[in-house]
């Protein structure tokens, strides 16, 4: 079931965090906190272990999380006055679904 989307109120303003994710699993699906911790601590550890394997992780209808590489290059340290090598770099990413970045902007 998806929530209608409407203007911004101050609950969507508001920053959700693992807690607050976890009392809406409770309100929807009626088990208990710790159920519900443990069900959000498997997906994210799920998640996390394709990221680690460099696999790219799609839910339909919601986004692509994957790993975006960085490119090794020379940079400049201001404090010591000298260059320094900033190392090859694998940076998580998450890109939103069409379908998601339509129901957030259903008027487009």
């Amino acid at each position: 079931m998806t929530p209608d989307i409407k203007s911004p109120s101050m609950e969507m303003l508001e920053n959700w965090n693992k807690s607050h994710l976890i009392e809406r699993i409770v309100e929807r699906e009626g088990c208990s906190k710790k159920e519900a911790s443990e069900m959000l601590e498997l997906w994210v550890r799920i998640i996390e272990s394709g990221l680690i394997e460099h696999k790219k992780i799609l839910l339909s209808g919601f986004g692509t999380f994957q790993i975006s590489h960085r490119k090794s290059f020379v940079g400049y340290d201001p404090m010591n006055d000298v260059e320094i090598v900033v190392p090859i770099r694998h940076v998580p990413v998450f890109k939103a679904s069409r379908l998601l970045k339509n129901r957030l902007n259903p008027s487009q």
